[in-house]
């Protein structure tokens, strides 16, 4: 996720939000060998129980990969707003910075080319529509920029069943996200209905 702090919200929120935007690159730093004793969230892995000698096997070995596969979605950014208790909370936020600044974010820390490996939203085929329109033109402002943008894929290209459920039930419940819709006929088949 891709973390902001919202307008007037107190400072030390500020930290939080560096530090969970440094904390969602943590699995390519590792294997591409980053996380060494000058990395933010070196001490943060070893007081939580990550190994020194599995730290040090990821700095001897990195791997290279050739494309970076990216998720966006809606809840890819988060808003940090304290509670009346001064507690951190996180929302969505009213207006998203959008998938080129994510997309630029990992353009710019691991130089390689890049695939919109999924994206989507849910609702009515309109909410279907402008996000597809939005996301779209963000790719072509990217390639645009340089970035190498090698392809989008929109997730799920047909609506799933008991996403909603985690898939942990079978309610037949129709999560409507797909660019074919699933429609119930009569008879309890499904069909694929073209957007």
């Amino acid at each position: 996720d891709i973390a902001f702090v919202a307008e007037g919200e107190p400072d030390f929120l500020l930290a939080d939000a560096a530090w969970r935007n440094e904390r969602r690159h943590l699995a390519l730093d590792l294997l591409t060998g980053r996380v060494n004793s000058a990395h933010v969230l070196h001490d943060w892995l070893i007081e939580h129980g990550f190994s020194p000698l599995d730290l040090k096997w990821f700095i001897r070995n990195p791997a290279e990969f050739d494309i970076l596969g990216a998720d966006y979605y809606r809840h890819t950014e988060v808003e940090l707003y304290a509670s009346e208790t001064g507690e951190c909370k996180q929302r969505m936020p009213a207006c998203q910075a959008g998938l080129a600044v994510a997309a630029r974010g990992y353009w710019e820390r691991y130089q390689k080319p890049m695939l919109i490996a999924e994206t989507s939203v849910t609702g009515n085929e309109a909410d279907r529509i402008e996000w597809l329109n939005l996301t779209v033109s963000q790719v072509r402002q990217l390639r645009q920029e340089g970035v190498p943008v090698l392809g989008y894929y929109w997730w799920p290209a047909i609506d799933h069943l008991d996403w909603d459920g985690a898939m942990l039930h079978r309610t037949g419940h129709i999560h409507p996200a797909g660019l074919y819709r699933l429609q119930r006929d009569t008879n309890g088949d499904l069909k694929r209905i073209e957007t």
